[in-house]
């Protein structure tokens, strides 16, 4: 199925720059009015947000593991 987006004015050019670079993609089922589309921008970037803050939590959670056994047996040798 193609879905062929009239770009219209600058919030509908705005509100699809938002949609590609989050890499949401347009889907099936979009807003269709402006209301819609302002919610859409706001909740995109803060999900992106939400995501790559409980990554990096987890990644440094277990890079401190990691070090902390390198440095007991650093010490035990």
């Amino acid at each position: 199925m193609v879905i062929i987006l009239a770009i219209r004015n600058f919030f509908d050019a705005t509100w699809l720059f938002i949609g590609t670079i989050t890499m949401v993609g347009y889907g099936d089922i979009i807003p269709q009015i402006t209301l819609g589309r302002i919610m859409d921008m706001i909740i995109m970037p803060i999900g992106i947000t939400v995501i790559s803050i409980l990554t990096t939590l987890i990644a440094t959670i277990l890079t401190e593991r990691g070090y902390g056994e390198d440095k007991r047996h650093e010490v035990k040798q």
